[in-house]
């Protein structure tokens, strides 16, 4: 059987953006490590762009299966709504209490933290590795989320080490999955 070459541009594409993905998040975590004061609010614009295109993409990702993935689908609105309330914070703050944003962006993030953990952001790779790795970016979001409670608006160096930490696990499983990308990819292209 051959591989259409339609399927192998869209593994290229997807791969390319994975790891690209990969790389920045990775670079974040490493900025925010090295001095996390001085990128407080890129800190909350680049986590609110990365959410939000985490929701649109598991959007996407549940609304393309036959029968439409509702644990996916609540996934995807939940992360997309955090996003704009990251991005959209300098705003928000005019009308709504700090507290009150911090609290409910750390309440969002401990509910994607549970919907990581039992399912709601399942991709199509059914690997032990892959399992564990959403499993502890949970476990890593839900504690990130208490600690934002816990602090708002005032990060401390526990809740910048924390987003580190989810900086470079997120980042470490976007490259994992670009290499398994590439590893499809290059499987169709010796079966063309």
């Amino acid at each position: 059987m051959q591989a259409a070459p339609t399927d192998i541009r869209h593994l290229k594409t997807a791969y390319r953006l994975t790891l690209g993905r990969g790389i920045l998040v990775i670079a974040f975590g490493l900025l925010l490590f090295i001095q996390p004061e001085t990128f407080r609010q890129f800190l909350i614009n680049f986590m609110g762009v990365f959410w939000i295109a985490e929701g649109i993409l598991t959007l996407r990702a549940a609304l393309s299966r036959r029968p439409v993935r509702q644990l996916g689908l609540y996934a995807g609105i939940t992360a997309t709504i955090f996003g704009l309330l990251l991005v959209t914070s300098g705003l928000s703050l005019k009308w709504l209490p700090a507290d009150l944003l911090f609290g409910v962006a750390g309440a969002i993030m401990v509910l994607t933290g549970l919907l990581h953990i039992f399912g709601g952001f399942r991709t199509e790779d059914p690997s032990r590795e892959a399992r564990v790795g959403r499993a502890l970016l949970g476990i890593i979001q839900v504690i990130l989320g208490f600690l934002i409670i816990a602090s708002r608006p005032d990060f401390g160096p526990i809740v910048y080490l924390a987003m580190s930490l989810w900086a470079f696990i997120s980042g470490f499983l976007l490259i994992l999955a670009a290499f398994r990308l590439r590893a499809a990819m290059q499987g169709l292209e010796a079966n063309a």
